[in-house]
């Protein structure tokens, strides 16, 4: 006799498909209206993390440099930065993309 359930409930079944990770990105920008503008750019389709001190964006980068499949910085931080390190690490260490625009 059936139980009028659909076969399958309650487990013995394979697994659901495993969900993809959207695209993670570092968006850093002094201006908050700024930071909104890329954040809403980027859409439902990237997820970010927002950063509006260059120093504290490298250290966070440095710490989660495999977290990460992009950068969005704005040229006035890395012309302002003390740290001229930066750009090379952001070119040749991390690997990751980087989107550089003028605000």
């Amino acid at each position: 006799m059936s139980s009028g359930a659909p076969p399958n409930i309650g487990g013995g079944g394979p697994p659901p498909p495993a969900v993809l990770a959207l695209p993670h990105g570092m968006v850093v920008v002094g201006d908050e209206a700024v930071q909104r503008a890329v954040v809403l750019r980027l859409g439902v389709n990237f997820r970010a993390t927002v950063c509006s001190d260059i120093n504290a964006a490298v250290e966070m980068l440095l710490q989660r440099m495999k977290e990460l499949d992009f950068v969005v910085i704005s040229e006035e931080l890395i012309i302002g930065s003390s740290r001229p390190e930066i750009m090379k690490l952001l070119r040749e260490e991390t690997g990751l993309r980087l989107l550089g625009f003028r605000v």
